[in-house]
């Protein structure tokens, strides 16, 4: 916490250090209420979601139907598309280089990671973003989201950000983790 000796240093949020990943980033913490639907975000977590990664008219790939993140795109005016499952993506090639914001959700039974982060990381254009949605339970989070990022960086994918999405009702545990990540061949632009 800043003092008055060190008035330009910002604020970390103590539970920042328990929740990053074993030698990963320090995760931004968001205290909001929870979905009130499992496998959604809140409203409040896709529009905080939306305002730091898009603008307006920017087109937004939800691999998994999120119905609220939906909503939250189309009252925000960003062109969602939903793909009902990560089968979809195979056909999208014609939206290569396209896509602004591809949100994923995690976990997925019977998907190889890596080669799913590829398919969403071709829909990406310069300075597009892919979201993984992790909402796992506690004691498999460490592993699942060390994995996701690992999986990611062999995908050709740099990691921009986590979030800890905490419920206002307990600070302890996140029920949503966010990774966000750019490809790496678009460090440069």
């Amino acid at each position: 916490m800043a003092t008055p000796t060190e008035p330009n240093r910002p604020h970390i949020d103590p539970a920042a250090a328990r929740l990053a990943i074993p030698g990963g980033m320090r995760p931004d913490v968001w205290y909001v209420t929870g979905p009130e639907q499992p496998g959604t975000l809140s409203p409040r977590t896709a529009r905080m979601l939306l305002n730091d990664h898009t603008r307006r008219g920017d087109i937004v790939i939800d691999v998994d139907d999120d119905v609220v993140f939906a909503a939250v795109a189309a009252e925000t005016g960003r062109r969602h598309h939903a793909l009902g499952g990560d089968r979809r993506l195979a056909t999208l090639g014609y939206a290569a280089g396209s896509v602004d914001l591809v949100l994923v959700h995690w976990p997925r039974p019977q998907v190889e990671p890596r080669r799913l982060l590829i398919a969403c990381t071709a829909l990406l254009r310069g300075a597009g973003r892919l979201v993984i949605v992790a909402a796992v339970p506690a004691r498999e989070r460490t592993a699942h989201l060390s994995a996701l990022t690992g999986a990611a960086h062999s995908a050709g994918l740099r990691h921009t950000r986590h979030a800890a999405v905490l419920a206002t009702d307990s600070a302890d545990q996140p029920h949503t983790d966010l990774l966000i990540f750019e490809s790496e061949a678009n460090r440069d632009e």
